[in-house]
């Protein structure tokens, strides 16, 4: 330290550094409930934001990624205040997880709807594209062995191992395509049996006491996805609803 540098002012400096460090932290530490659960009207999600005023208490905000990447013209979807959005839907989503029965109708109305987009046997799905990539090798090897007894010629031979590859993508495309829906459908299972065996009609108190953090898993074992309009949220998911912005107009909707 240079001999000519007050030291009171050094320590003074290295005292609002290590405060500002502080400060950093807890920003980053806060507990977003609604983190990627949050849709624009745009159709982009929502990202958190910090912001403080000088000397001032830090403010939380959910802002559309358009609007943060290019500019506040690019979205005309204002800023929602973190706090505001949270508190209502957590009373949104505290009330209903005290009626066991709307959770279950909730999240079976989810896997139902995630089955009708796909198949009906899935194993015997499964099972038929993966006789069909049995066969592309069979037919593969076999096409080789006529082109070395001299059946077929190279360029013949070049085309029919092309279709056999493009089926052999789409067959692998679809495997994995159905693997995935399956995977869903059995993740939604097990968050619907969750829910109903740790959530659902637990004690008021015990349901009041989630950290942020726990309120989040909560959101997104339900699927709950939330859509600020001009006049409140909208809520999807297996509780749907919309939520007004005042506390004493919250509407439920059919999930």
């Amino acid at each position: 330290m240079p001999a000519s540098l007050d030291r009171d002012l050094v320590e003074r400096a290295r005292a609002m550094a290590a405060a500002n460090r502080g400060s950093e932290r807890k920003h980053l530490a806060r507990k977003w409930e609604l983190r990627g659960l949050v849709r624009c009207s745009c159709g982009l999600k929502m990202a958190t934001q910090t912001t403080s005023a000088k000397a001032s208490r830090p403010y939380y905000y959910y802002r559309c990624n358009r609007s943060k990447d290019y500019g506040t013209d690019a979205c005309s979807r204002k800023a929602v205040p973190a706090q505001k959005v949270e508190r209502l839907v957590w009373g949104f989503v505290f009330d209903l997880l005290k009626d066991p029965e709307r959770v279950r109708a909730g999240m079976e109305a989810l896997i139902d709807r995630e089955r009708e987009t796909g198949i009906r046997r899935p194993a015997e799905e499964a099972a038929g594209w993966a006789e069909k990539l049995d066969e592309c090798d069979r037919l593969r090897g076999a096409y080789q062995d006529q082109q070395a007894a001299g059946l077929m010629t190279l360029g013949e031979l070049g085309s029919k191992l092309e279709s056999l590859e493009e089926t052999r993508r789409l067959a692998r495309a679809e495997l994995a395509a159905l693997q995935a829906r399956v995977a869903r459908t059995e993740e939604l299972e097990r968050d619907r049996d969750a829910l109903l065996e740790s959530w659902a009609n637990a004690l008021p108190e015990a349901l009041d006491g989630l950290t942020g953090q726990e309120r989040n898993k909560v959101y997104k074992m339900l699927r709950l996805e939330v859509t600020p309009t001009a006049e409140g949220f909208g809520v999807t998911g297996a509780l749907a609803g919309f939520l007004c912005y005042r506390t004493d107009a919250t509407v439920s909707g059919p999930v």
